[in-house]
């Protein structure tokens, strides 16, 4: 249904081939639910088709995971890569939330569970990075950027630490419906840790380096 659809070639190392494809074709699957295009492989080289900006989402995922698997440690632990974001919000195919380390981990779930259902259940992909300026764009302008502030009665808030610091959780997917339900889903599970999302002011960065003191 797309006037600007078409299909192009991208090539790939064997490396990248593989861990795009993932185990029986999971994360192919995964990677076309949240750009909305198509992708089949042909040796280490890809032809994907869709629309543009759906063609756009699929290559910035493509990007993303690569940088992913330079990590020792997918199973959102701490990220020792940054992973540039600009191009996935360039497409509007992206929500960020600022959350404390610890709170990041805790609603990921052992291994990335919750994350890895939610987005089976609304064609989303998930991922945590390293809360950064230089990978982002800036965050107070970005309106579709919030961040995860303490609503309990503990002080200091357990879950906030210099040692943790802050992640960006970001949902990527190509259908603002999806993305919405996504978002819906994290903000639920954030409450159950005694966490609201509100727009990003910078109030997380301030605490933590509080805590830094």
């Amino acid at each position: 249904d797309n006037d600007d659809f078409d299909i192009e070639m991208i090539h790939l190392d064997p490396n990248s081939t593989r861990y795009t494809t993932g185990q029986s074709g999971t994360t192919k699957r995964k990677l076309r639910g949240a750009a909305g295009a198509f992708m089949e492989f042909f040796g280490v080289s890809a032809a994907i088709g869709g629309g543009k900006k759906q063609r756009d989402i699929l290559k910035a995922l493509i990007s993303v995971l690569k940088t992913i698997k330079t990590r020792q440690n997918i199973n959102f632990r701490a990220p020792n890569a940054q992973v540039d974001v600009r191009p996935l919000k360039a497409t509007g195919s992206c929500f960020t939330i600022v959350c404390p380390g610890q709170l990041a981990r805790l609603a990921a779930g052992k291994h990335g569970f919750f994350f890895r259902r939610l987005e089976s259940e609304t064609q989303s992909f998930l991922f945590l990075n390293a809360h950064s300026n230089d990978n982002h764009p800036n965050y107070r302008e970005d309106p579709s950027c919030m961040e995860a502030v303490y609503t309990g009665m503990k002080n200091p808030a357990p879950l906030e630490s210099a040692k943790d610091g802050l992640y960006d959780l970001v949902i990527v997917a190509s259908s603002p419906e999806q993305r919405e339900q996504a978002v819906r889903q994290v903000e639920r599970k954030l409450k159950v840790f005694d966490y609201a999302m509100q727009k990003y002011t910078g109030s997380l960065e301030q605490i933590i380096e509080g805590l830094e003191e």
